[in-house]
């Protein structure tokens, strides 16, 4: 989902985008990943398409979701 956004937002010259930290509520997953995964998307995006107009992507955590930003800050890109 998130390198399907990502990719989408690039063909329309898109600068920024946001994502909800989505699953770590209510579904439950596990935050650890669902932020690796989020994260590793983003990377592998920017890694393979040095020509993209995006320069900001957000990762939008709930403010009460402490164990989602907490893991969040452990990732260093």
């Amino acid at each position: 989902m998130v390198s399907e956004c990502l990719k989408q937002a690039s063909q329309q010259r898109f600068t920024s985008i946001s994502f909800p930290a989505i699953g770590t509520g209510g579904q439950h997953y596990p935050a650890q990943e669902v932020v690796a995964a989020m994260l590793g998307a983003v990377n592998m995006f920017s890694s393979s398409s040095p020509s993209v107009t995006m320069k900001l992507v957000r990762i939008i955590v709930y403010p009460k979701d402490d164990a989602v930003f907490k893991v969040g800050k452990t990732f260093v890109i």
